[in-house]
């Protein structure tokens, strides 16, 4: 159901209820989905976007600000939260999935004037796996903007018992510095020494553990180019 004037979209009034089946488009994939939204000159409020896939789902929920003419689209204001769970992420992708596992987490994003003003993200996984290597756990907690990222806490547990945790900040343009603090835990020498695969002539240790803590402070840039001197570390 929609009412004019049809020459602004924040003029436009009326409320909209769409539903699909299977879809697939550009790499992803979901089960079906369903939308619910009322559009008011307020703003257009999105009371309902689930996305299903594999017995689970992502659900939003926000509010949308469009702009006053068609051609100015890079104007709208969004704020917009979303929860998912999906217990094989790897089936969102159609092809060869970069990650597998069971996710778990929220997402907001807030939009003014087109651009992002601010993002976080919780999110868990257990287990994960990624890069061929997988994780009994990881977690996620980070906010921000797309310039900048708070990143309240990032954890890792490879095995029992071997575990890491990071927070810090990180820029994401220019050379991307990032300062961070760290501390790891190794409870479990070889069982460390088996998950990261280091080859059948490589002498594994029968036991020992290891605790250690510090803080960095380099460019993502740096790091790509190999100049650790400008590393800074304890």
């Amino acid at each position: 159901e929609w009412h004019g004037p049809f020459d602004s979209p924040a003029a436009i009034t009326g409320s909209v209820a769409l539903q699909a089946g299977p879809v697939a488009v550009a790499g992803y994939a979901v089960d079906g989905g369903n939308l619910r939204a009322t559009l008011a000159p307020a703003g257009w409020q999105i009371g309902q976007l689930e996305l299903a896939r594999s017995g689970g789902a992502v659900r939003a929920t926000g509010t949308l600000q469009p702009p006053a003419t068609w051609t100015d689209w890079s104007q709208l204001g969004l704020t917009a939260r979303a929860d998912f769970s999906l217990p094989r992420v790897q089936d969102v992708f159609t092809g060869e999935a970069p990650v597998a596992g069971s996710v778990t987490g929220n997402a907001s994003v807030t939009l003014a004037a087109g651009k992002v003003t601010a993002l976080s993200a919780k999110a868990a996984a257990a287990p994960l796996t990624a890069g061929g290597k997988t994780f009994e756990l990881a977690e996620v907690d980070v906010s921000g903007s797309l310039e900048r990222l708070e990143i309240a806490r990032a954890h890792a547990r490879l095995t029992a018992g071997n575990e890491a945790t990071v927070s810090g900040t990180a820029s994401l343009t220019g050379a991307m510095p990032f300062d961070v603090r760290w501390q790891a835990a190794v409870g479990d020498l070889p069982a460390l020494g088996r998950w990261m695969d280091l080859g059948p002539d490589t002498p594994l240790p029968t036991s020992g553990t290891v605790r250690a803590s510090g803080t960095a402070a380099a460019t993502v840039d740096d790091l790509k180019n190999q100049r650790f001197a400008r590393a800074a570390g304890r």
